[in-house]
């Protein structure tokens, strides 16, 4: 019979970078009052999208600069998520299958592969979540996307550090 190793996960806490935060204030700053100046033109419906997207990414963003909750913090429970609006907190291990690392459009994401995918959509109320976690599901086959936009770490080392942790974690309950 095989040796099973009992130690726990080491916890990591990944925190939110401020200063990605900032950039992303500034640039949806930008885009609204870009966006204003577009109403002034026939493509009136461009800025209106404009106000509208870019909008929503600056309340997003004064949202991130007043949270002063770890990013993602990866332990002995699990993997909690604290990066993005959909973000669903607790992704517990024996729910997760498999993490794949992504670029969509330029930005990364680590998806993680759950058994039970709409124990984590059920998580919310919330309309707009529901939607966009259930876009993410059919598209990806996940509703969960960890994001590395807002978090003081390398893409990379953001997958490796929750790689190694998922592979550890399998190994305990060999």
């Amino acid at each position: 019979m095989p040796a099973t190793n009992t130690s726990p996960i080491q916890k990591i806490e990944i925190p939110q970078s401020r200063k990605k935060a900032v950039l992303l204030l500034l640039g949806c700053l930008l885009f609204v009052v870009a966006g204003f100046y577009i109403l002034k033109t026939p493509k009136l419906y461009i800025g209106i999208a404009s106000i509208a997207f870019f909008g929503l990414g600056v309340i997003v963003a004064i949202i991130k600069l007043l949270d002063k909750r770890k990013g993602v913090i990866i332990d002995s429970k699990g993997i909690t998520d604290n990066t993005t609006f959909i973000s669903v907190g607790l992704i517990e291990w024996e729910d997760i299958i498999e993490l794949r690392p992504m670029f969509v459009v330029s930005e990364f994401f680590v998806l993680v592969e759950v058994s039970d995918p709409e124990k984590y959509i059920s998580k919310t109320n919330n309309k707009i979540k529901i939607f966009l976690m259930g876009r993410n599901l059919k598209k990806y086959n996940s509703p969960i996307s960890i994001a590395n936009s807002t978090l003081k770490c390398k893409n990379e080392v953001l997958y490796n550090l929750m790689q190694t942790a998922l592979e550890q974690y399998k190994e305990i309950k060999k």
